[in-house]
């Protein structure tokens, strides 16, 4: 019994986790196809059924409920709070207090409506299998464990998915980004004013680094110091070449040397940096395709030009054996 246990469990687990993945990619399809700015420009309730689906309008209503005890749970714990808010700043999210109980409760809700899905699918296995321990309860509280587990990460793990696509594509567009700002600078727009006809200009191809540039000058707009500005944008997007670049700018403003120049030398580094990114690119691929070759491609290969050969030779071998 206890040799069948173990295996048992592990399929409830997996099947519980695969349930709980299934479930997720039915809410994103039913998620509405509009933003929540266009749900408050249409004037949509947070409820409201005729814009939401049913599995989406449930979830909204769980984290609504559990958005309390996330802040009993969560409360004290300031480290943690921390974490969560510069994980929403670098996925581009708002990063305010409400947002941070928003993502803690649906944390809890996601673990409660995986918890539910793990058990019933362990109840339903336990019927099917027919297991010695399917019985007892070890099954049904391995299928609402894996379940809960999962659900409480994943939507943290989908946060942070998203935060390193988007540092990916600002390290990627940022030497385009730069181009265009050193062009803008070295006409004659002072840097505040290239800034907005950048983020203008670069919005469709670069929207994350559009985004960030606008809320920059909005923030310079707003009076803020420009040193603390860039500081600001260096922090929120977690990419080092562009802290690099923020600070050469506080650098460069503070010492008062030409901001042109630096972005010139800076941007020619840039290109440098970009290229030898895709010669690195290009050395690892040949060592990530080694393994596929070698498991897959080769012996099916072999199988295909050998195999023709070796029926041939079996078959003369039984021949002269006759």
């Amino acid at each position: 019994m206890t040799g069948l246990l173990t295996p048992v469990l592990l399929v409830v687990a997996l099947l519980a986790i695969a349930t709980g993945m299934l479930v997720y990619g039915v809410l994103v399809l039913l998620a509405p196809a509009h933003g929540a700015l266009r749900d408050r420009l249409n004037g949509t309730s947070e409820y409201d059924d005729t814009s939401d689906g049913a599995l989406e309008s449930l979830l909204k209503i769980l984290v609504h409920q559990l958005e309390p005890v996330s802040r009993k749970l969560y409360g004290a714990n300031k480290k943690y709070l921390l974490q969560t808010k510069q994980l929403l700043i670098t996925s581009g999210q708002l990063s305010t207090d409400e947002m941070v109980w928003q993502l803690l409760a649906k944390q809890l809700a996601f673990g409660v409506l995986f918890g539910i899905i793990g058990l019933g699918v362990a109840l339903f296995l336990g019927k099917t299998i027919q297991a010695p321990s399917a019985n007892g309860m070890t099954f049904p509280f391995a299928g609402l464990v894996s379940g809960m587990l999962l659900g409480r990460y994943w939507p943290t793990l989908k946060l942070k998915q998203k935060a390193k696509n988007r540092q990916e594509n600002i390290q990627r567009t940022l030497p385009d980004v730069l181009d265009l700002l050193v062009i803008c600078v070295e006409a004659g727009l002072g840097l505040d004013a290239a800034i907005l006809r950048v983020s203008k200009e670069t919005e469709p191809m670069a929207p994350e680094m559009a985004y960030e540039l606008q809320r920059t000058h909005s923030e310079l707009s707003a009076g803020i110091p420009r040193s603390e500005a860039f500081r600001h944008l260096g922090s929120r997007s977690s990419v080092s070449d562009l802290q690099a670049l923020c600070t050469l700018i506080i650098q460069s403003d503070k010492l008062g040397t030409s901001i042109a120049d630096s972005l010139r030398v800076y941007s020619d580094e840039m290109r440098v940096r970009r290229r030898q990114r895709a010669e690195e690119l290009a050395q690892k691929a040949g060592i990530k395709m080694l393994f596929p070759l070698v498991l897959f491609v080769f012996p099916m290969l072999f199988l295909i030009i050998i195999g023709p050969a070796a029926i041939q030779i079996v078959s003369t071998f039984k021949t002269m054996g006759k």
